[in-house]
């Protein structure tokens, strides 16, 4: 095992401060109470406050404070690191959201348009052509992430929607 931030392992030390402090903080507590009148009077009157319960909670943060030290530390165990060739792409969308997107040139507005196609040269416009088709069939379809089925046979390919692409999505015989 090894820690990958060991500087910050002095942070534990603030778990028996914080012991410390709610020592003296009790203790504090239950002198103030013992000179503000008579025993018998005061246990009638602190006897909704559970002092187990006080206890328990300040067991709570200084355990929470000891194992928060310890994450920052970060202690590492397990095998080498290794490369790995992972894959996917990012994707970024741009929109201009300046006020000539509003120009009314296009219907309801550029902007809007923008919105709700995607771009003419991803897969995506061509998944969203091919789902336009089917959906004004109003035949039954199933879609999948990969594929479209219609009426159970007809099966439609729907590649990687965020490549580009000229062809429309392939097809697949039963």
């Amino acid at each position: 095992m090894r820690i990958a931030n060991p500087h910050l392992l002095w942070l534990l030390l603030a778990a028996p401060a914080v012991v410390l402090a709610y020592a003296i903080a009790f203790a504090r507590r239950r002198r103030l109470l013992n000179r503000l009148g008579e025993q018998a009077l005061i246990a009638r009157m602190a006897a909704s406050v559970s002092v187990p319960r006080k206890v328990l909670a300040a067991a709570m943060v200084v355990l929470a404070l000891a194992f928060l030290a310890l994450a920052l530390a970060r202690p590492q165990a397990g095998g080498r690191a290794r490369l790995e060739k992972q894959r996917g792409l990012d994707i970024v969308v741009a929109l201009d959201f300046s006020k000539s997107m509003l120009a009314k040139d296009i219907y309801p507005s550029r902007l809007e348009r923008a919105k709700r196609e995607p771009p003419g040269n991803s897969r995506a416009c061509a998944r969203s052509h091919l789902m336009r088709k089917i959906q004004n069939q109003a035949s039954p379809y199933f879609v999948d992430w990969e594929e479209v089925s219609v009426l159970n046979q007809n099966r439609a390919l729907l590649p990687d929607p965020f490549r580009p692409c000229a062809d429309s999505p392939g097809r697949r015989a039963e």
